[in-house]
């Protein structure tokens, strides 16, 4: 029987992420219950340079994509979201976004 690694207290950030293990999951849980879908592989992020910044997208009643845009880290949780204005509109940024108030977590 193999035994279980305990993290290191002065482990760096990218060994100890802020925002994996069950919290990822909740969010991760919790955005495909409001319909999103992950729809590419993750990128690099801007806010802390590794590639886990997960790009979201909810699907509308047809389908296909559209209505929201949400981009968030899963390592150290940076969140970006974007609307859509109606069809035919440019997407638009919110400011202040919270992936969690937004979740209801």
């Amino acid at each position: 029987m193999t035994k279980k690694k305990e993290p290191q207290a002065d482990a760096p950030a990218a060994e100890t992420p802020a925002a994996e293990g069950p919290d990822g999951w909740t969010l991760r849980k919790a955005l495909k219950a409001r319909g999103f879908v992950m729809n590419a592989r993750p990128e690099q992020c801007e806010q802390c340079s590794l590639w886990s910044y997960e790009p979201w997208s909810l699907r509308n009643s047809e389908g296909s994509m559209g209505g929201r845009d949400i981009f968030w880290c899963s390592q150290c949780a940076h969140t970006r979201s974007w609307k859509r204005g109606g069809v035919g509109k440019q997407r638009v940024e919110e400011t202040g976004f919270s992936l969690r108030a937004f979740l209801g977590l």
